[in-house]
């Protein structure tokens, strides 16, 4: 696997996450990359350069603890 296949697969991830938040599919209570929402919030938190970064990862957080309860409650 090549580094640009890396990219490209986090970046399916991020998509995906960040359109499973409220404003948008509402799949999980965030707006954690929302402009209006939290993503203002943590850029004046953490400044422009660390806001993205922290953006991504809570709406991936959010993906996977909503996925985990989904298979949880699996038969």
């Amino acid at each position: 696997m090549q580094p640009k296949d890396l990219d490209k697969i986090f970046h399916i991830q991020l998509i995906i996450a960040r359109l499973g938040e409220k404003e948008l599919m509402n799949w999980w209570n965030t707006d954690a990359a929302y402009k209006l929402g939290g993503a203002a919030f943590l850029q004046r938190l953490l400044g422009k350069t660390i806001a993205p970064l922290a953006a991504g990862e809570a709406v991936l957080e959010a993906a996977r603890l909503k996925e985990s309860s989904l298979i949880s409650a699996m038969n």
